[in-house]
């Protein structure tokens, strides 16, 4: 992941933008596959953390 942001960010936003975005899928996998939301379902965090991820790099479009 911070390989891929690295690429279009700079090096310390895309540090941070990896450790970001490794959390969201962490957080989300964790609640969604124990059950406390979602009922399994991990349509929702995906939409979710691919819109996080389209945001973040839309931030240091040039």
């Amino acid at each position: 992941m911070a390989y891929s942001y690295r690429q279009i960010l700079p090096p310390h936003e895309a540090k941070n933008a990896a450790a970001s975005t490794a959390a969201l899928i962490d957080g989300y996998w964790l609640r969604y596959s124990m059950g406390s939301i979602g009922n399994g379902n991990f349509e929702e965090p995906v939409v979710r953390i691919k819109q996080y991820v389209r945001d973040t790099i839309n931030l240091f479009a040039v």
